[in-house]
């Protein structure tokens, strides 16, 4: 039987600021695996007879002499297991370019480079990528009151960016008090307003995020906001490089250059390497350039996303 076999999660960073910026590299994960092609167990007990048959049973993988009767013959077969190697392997670091911030959309590449699969079956397989969106947290700002004591934090996971307009979270409180008594409205990067909502220690906004209400005595009107911006995987290019092969087969291609499609946290797969079935046992790399579109006026400092690598 197939089954997903092996996944690779990369984390990579661009920066952006008013002035260049190095390239936060991404993890490594990788492992070693096997899929079970045929699954069975079979039990058996010794000599059954009777005055039509004789039967004699097996277990596992120890067959006996031939079964008979009037009407038949059956000799018992050997059943086993066979295990298919698979190695997924990802790369040790993931660069994109860094980028000033520009009032023009701009254009940040890189490659993901040395993804390597390593098969010694002859089912095929095919190796996929998906995407999260590369989001940036800003940091907390107090807008009205003196209670310093708010603070965001998560992963934003939505697709409003900080062009027009600004990608904002934002808190007020609407019913003084200590944490738990005291009440607030809030508002997503969408406009969404939420009200009557309880303070608490941490407490989920939408969009991955949530807010931090550390122990004082709010009072109404305290403020306070957090901006967010992103830029889409539905502006990722990526082009799949020649497949290298190291030993084996040949028959295995690359896939087609292809901008990210996707209406959720992460993209739909992309296809980077296909192995024909009888053809693709062996060791193959190959490198992944990405090109990934930057809206104009970003906020600066560090966007992260996840590529999670799939072989199946």
């Amino acid at each position: 039987m197939r089954t997903k076999h092996e996944i690779t999660k990369i984390a990579f960073a661009l920066i952006f600021a008013a002035t260049f910026w190095p390239i936060i590299t991404s993890a490594r994960m990788n492992s070693e695996n096997y899929i079970i092609e045929v699954d069975s167990l079979n039990e058996g007990g010794g000599l059954s007879t009777s005055t039509n048959y004789m039967l004699n049973d097996a277990f596992g993988e120890i067959a006996t002499g031939f079964s008979t009767s009037t009407n038949y013959q059956e000799e018992p077969f050997i059943s086993s297991y066979l295990f298919r190697f698979f190695s997924l392997v990802a790369p040790t670091t993931t660069t994109l370019s860094g980028k000033t911030i520009s009032p023009f959309d701009q254009t940040a590449t890189g490659t993901i480079s040395g993804v390597e699969v390593i098969d010694d079956g002859t089912a095929g397989w095919s190796v996929t990528i998906t995407f999260t969106h590369p989001t940036h947290l800003a940091s907390t700002k107090l807008l009205s009151g003196s209670n310093n004591t708010v603070t965001f934090s998560g992963t934003y996971n939505g697709t409003y960016g900080i062009i027009d307009p600004p990608g904002l979270y934002i808190v007020e409180i609407t019913t003084g008090g200590a944490v738990g008594a005291a009440q607030f409205k809030w508002t997503a990067p969408d406009g969404t307003l939420t009200t009557g909502s309880s303070t608490a220690s941490s407490l989920i906004l939408g969009y991955g995020i949530s807010v931090n209400f550390a122990s004082t005595t709010y009072v109404v009107g305290d403020k306070w906001s957090v901006a967010v911006d992103v830029f889409p995987y539905t502006g990722l290019l990526i082009t799949p490089d020649t497949v290298a092969v190291i030993n084996g087969d040949t028959g295995v291609s690359a896939g087609t250059a292809e901008t990210l499609t996707g209406s959720g946290v992460s993209s739909d797969p992309k296809a980077l390497m296909i192995g024909d079935s009888n053809n693709s046992t062996g060791t193959y790399q190959q490198n992944e350039d990405l090109e990934l579109n930057v809206h104009a006026n970003s906020l600066s400092g560090s966007f992260m996303a996840t590529a999670t690598l799939t072989v199946i």
